[in-house]
């Protein structure tokens, strides 16, 4: 985690792992932030980059 958090990781965290599962579950403010760990990471991604609206393509 960046340094600016530092106290703060435990939130972060949380955060991050919601992010994780669906990036329209935390405020898309952290988006960026998160997008950049990731890519700092490898590319792990979200489960759902599309709109929370969006209706889920068939199978």
């Amino acid at each position: 985690m960046p340094e600016e958090f530092a106290g703060n990781e435990w939130f972060v965290e949380e955060q991050y792992e919601r992010y994780q599962k669906d990036k329209n579950l935390v405020d898309p403010s952290w988006w960026p932030i998160f997008e950049t760990i990731d890519k700092a990471l490898g590319g792990a991604g979200t489960a759902s980059a599309a709109p929370a609206a969006a209706p889920a393509a068939p199978a």
